[in-house]
């Protein structure tokens, strides 16, 4: 099934693409600074000294409702934000996740570990360095979170600022993930909306900074569900092209019950057969719009992708895409 294509998600796209390889090498830095300041946050920035490689900033940024996720690749860098900067009114709190390379804010531990992150405020005066290591270009995530967002769920959350978070690995591994599949445009299908996203990421960055007691509470019970439902749907993503599987197949991969798993559907609209049929409509769907496959009769692609009835994969294809296979395979070669 090397052939099949992943599906697009179509409510996630940037809201920010930028890179400085379209201006002239002289004109890189200035360029970047003018654009960071009036698309991201008013910050003093400055090229590390003893920084000898070419000047290369490119990033990409997602609205996901209330919250903005952010990928910052590049050089060296030194990002300030003073009190004249801070009388801006922006009080957001910024979480950074270290992928490559290294970052510190004055005063904290130096985080070089990969998914090592720490909290700041656009509230507070700060000196921020990213660095790379052996000569490469550094990367990292950032999460922009209005303050309202943010305090609710965490306790004294001005006072985490400093706190270096490496110890709660699974978790920010968890954030690194999610950040890539937003990159690569392939989050579970679990999430329908910015909004939803941008809700199961806050709930992650609360229960690593430190949430209150009722917070850390609601957000247990969000994240495991959605982390559940997420490998369930890659698992029948990945399995449905077994004719025999089965709602305990899913049970026994999850490590649950099949009640559980017909709970988690529940919420989501759908039962497992209807999940396990539209795995496989898609992936015939995916077939018969491939240049390669045209010559395939549409009953081996029903067989490949788990039909034995041809008829019935017939009548439920034009149920779900409005059009015989026939009528779908002459559109897509149009």
């Amino acid at each position: 099934m090397s052939e099949l294509n992943t599906p697009s998600v179509p409510w996630l796209k940037p809201s920010i693409q930028f890179c400085t390889d379209q201006y002239p090498a002289s004109e890189r830095f200035s360029v970047w600074q003018d654009a960071y300041v009036g698309r991201f946050s008013n910050r003093q920035l400055a090229r590390v000294p003893g920084d000898t490689i070419p000047f290369f900033r490119r990033t990409t940024s997602f609205a996901l409702g209330a919250i903005t996720f952010s990928c910052f690749e590049g050089s060296p860098l030194r990002s300030s934000r003073t009190r004249r900067h801070v009388a801006d009114g922006n009080d957001d709190f910024v979480f950074h996740i270290n992928r490559h390379g290294g970052m510190q804010m004055e005063g904290s531990t130096w985080v070089s570990a990969q998914h090592g992150a720490f909290l700041s405020s656009n509230a507070c005066v700060s000196d921020i360095t990213y660095n790379c290591s052996d000569r490469n270009y550094g990367s990292l995530y950032t999460l922009s979170i209005p303050r309202r967002l943010l305090l609710p769920l965490v306790q004294d959350a001005d006072n985490c600022l400093l706190n270096c978070s490496n110890h709660q690995l699974p978790l920010l591994q968890s954030l690194s993930r999610c950040g890539q599949d937003i990159l690569e445009g392939t989050v579970a299908t679990s999430f329908t909306t910015p909004e939803s996203l941008g809700d199961y990421m806050l709930d992650l960055v609360s229960m690593v900074v430190g949430p209150s007691r009722d917070a850390k509470a609601m957000a247990n019970r969000r994240t495991v569900r959605t982390a559940r439902l997420a490998r369930l749907l890659a698992y029948v993503r990945h399995s449905f092209l077994s004719r025999e599987l089965q709602l305990s197949d899913a049970a026994n991969y999850l490590g649950t019950t099949e009640r559980y798993v017909q709970q988690l559907l529940e919420q989501d609209g759908k039962t497992f057969t209807e999940l396990v049929q539209e795995s496989r409509l898609n992936a015939a769907a995916s077939l018969l719009s491939l240049r390669s496959k045209r010559s395939h009769l549409i009953a081996d692609i029903a067989t490949q992708c788990g039909f034995n009835n041809v008829s019935y994969f017939n009548r439920m294809f034009k149920q779900r895409f409005d059009k015989t296979p026939r009528e779908y395979r002459a559109q897509m070669a149009v």
